[in-house]
């Protein structure tokens, strides 16, 4: 009588092994996640950082997205092909979707969606398109007003698609948008309960196109003050920080046995200025020999602890798929030929060169909140004191130097400072389009250069690129513009600090790294390495 009962173990015991083995969520106990900041109520319309443009992604999808190494790759969509012109584009949608209510996922709902979020002026990336059109209940047609090199890997990777049957009562211009709370979407994870100021559950999405998330529940927690969060991380209250470790505290944490690091390439990026509008830093020579001054490696290693790595003079992290990658080159010896050419010289033999009659001594701004920046900037002096500039740094608040640099976040023809160390979010390396912003008149499409020069060449690259209707055409441009930026160096990219995130290995080891971005997508909690599409 024995004998059956024990069968019935052990035939329960192993279905349970072989459903786990197939991807079921391994425990209904939230894995707890601590980010800074209240993103509010977490829609395609009303998240406030990064962190939650990808916590975003936990809950919808985009026609595409991006894989590990930040290549766009299809997600609602199965295919996206443009026309010969690149005036239109074709987009077939996967037909196995749901919404988390149950609702299909139709053409309608793109529709709706592109044409929501550029009245509702959401989706910078989506201004491009003049109309779209239904070709049937999986396919849309999308007609562009000029060809987009950056229509799909930035368009269609960003813009979230809502539900049209739940959104369509909202009114895209309401100021009250941004409070409304939906929970609705195609994701890995449906939106369970937010806690304004607290925190925001999520339930797994068993019916999910890419299978079904390895974690059942999540809890992203808001903890703002860093010390409570690495101090909930050493109780195990908390599983893992989606805030990157500062070098020093990322060095601390190591010898704490039970944590363990997630790294991988970082996305913020140190450039070093130079007042363009002012002499002698208007001169291509002067430029070139302050980046030749430049040890990139000893700042890596002295201000980032060996953290980090050096950025290419032709300014994109040699981790995206569209750098070219030129290496910074340092040679105070060249340096010093190239600033005698450009006539600044040494005459009384002090070590100090002289601009027109008068010793150097320029101010290089840094940011006093960050200790990083004032230690590199303490660097960057030495180093290019050892060519015979003479500079001292000056370390304000970052309302102080940005206005000196940027005031009131407008690029001005003729800023107010000599040399800048500055600090460049994620958007400035994770966007190709966004070296357009960086390099163009101040007064057209470039908001965000600083630099105080134009070169005429390198405007002229990015016009037409911004018009170029192939894929070919598109990354000869690329090519180029990235090869004259590095010849003429508006600005001299220096370092970006690797991101390094601490975590609890016994509560989840499933953490995976995207290039730039960090352990926050949705690729965490899904089987890694992503699926072939």
């Amino acid at each position: 009588m024995k004998r059956p009962f024990l069968l019935i173990i052990v035939l329960t015991m192993a279905t349970a092994v072989l459903l786990s083995a197939c991807g079921s969520p391994a425990a209904a106990e939230p894995l707890v996640i601590l980010i800074d900041s209240d993103e509010g109520p977490l829609t395609p319309i009303s998240y406030r950082t990064s962190t939650g443009f990808w916590m975003t992604g936990w809950v919808y999808d985009a026609l595409y997205t991006r894989d590990l190494d930040y290549k766009p790759v299809p997600s609602l969509a199965t295919a996206a092909t443009p026309s010969a012109d690149g005036l239109s584009w074709t987009i077939v949608l996967r037909q196995d979707v749901k919404w988390h209510d149950g609702e299909p996922f139709t053409s309608a709902d793109v529709i709706f969606t592109y044409q929501f979020l550029v009245q509702a002026g959401r989706s910078e990336t989506l201004t491009t398109i003049k109309s779209v059109e239904a070709r049937g209940d999986y396919a849309v047609a999308v007609t562009l007003r000029q060809p987009s090199p950056f229509f799909l890997s930035e368009g269609l990777t960003t813009a979230y698609i809502l539900p049209a049957h739940i959104w369509r009562d909202q009114t895209p211009t309401d100021p009250r948008l941004s409070e409304f709370q939906a929970t609705v979407g195609t994701g890995a994870y449906r939106l369970t309960e937010v806690v304004p100021g607290e925190s925001y559950s999520f339930q797994a999405n068993r019916e999910y196109f890419r299978g079904i998330p390895r974690v059942a529940n999540l809890i992203a927690r808001v903890v703002s003050d860093r010390a409570e969060q690495i101090d909930q991380l050493r109780k195990r209250t908390a599983a893992v920080s989606l805030t990157p470790l500062e070098p020093e505290l990322a060095n601390d944490l190591a010898r704490v046995r039970r944590l363990a690091f997630a790294e991988g390439p970082g996305a913020f990026s140190y450039v070093l200025y130079t007042n363009g509008s002012r002499a002698p830093f208007d001169q291509d020579a002067v430029r070139e020999a302050i980046s030749l001054a430049v040890d990139t490696d000893a700042l890596v290693q002295e201000a980032l602890l060996g953290r980090g790595a050096s950025l290419p003079t032709s300014f994109y992290h040699f981790a995206l798929p569209w750098a070219v990658g030129l290496p910074h080159s340092y040679d105070p010896d060249a340096a010093k030929a190239l600033l005698e050419f450009a006539g600044l010289r040494d005459g009384d033999g002090d070590g100090i060169r002289e601009w027109e009659g008068h010793p150097t001594d320029y101010v290089l701004l840094c940011n006093a909140d960050r200790p990083l920046e004032a230690q590199a900037a303490g660097l960057l002096v030495e180093q290019l004191k050892a060519v015979g500039i003479g500079v001292h740094a000056d370390c304000v608040d970052i309302s102080t130097q940005l206005g000196a640099m940027w005031p009131n976040y407008r690029a001005v023809p003729a800023p107010d400072y000599d040399i800048a160390l500055f600090g460049w979010p994620s958007d400035a390396q994770l966007q190709q389009s966004f070296m357009r912003y960086l390099v163009t008149t101040p007064t057209t499409i470039g908001w965000a250069n600083l630099t105080g020069m134009v070169d005429a060449e390198l405007e002229q690259l990015v016009n037409q690129y911004l018009r170029a209707g192939t894929a070919t055409e598109q990354e000869l441009l690329s090519t180029s513009i990235q090869e004259r930026f590095s010849e003429v160096l508006p600005m001299i990219p220096l370092m970006s600090p690797t991101s390094t995130f601490a975590y609890v290995p016994d509560k989840y080891q499933g953490w995976a790294t995207m290039t730039g971005v960090g352990i926050g997508t949705v690729w965490s909690f899904l089987p890694t390495p992503p699926p072939a599409e």
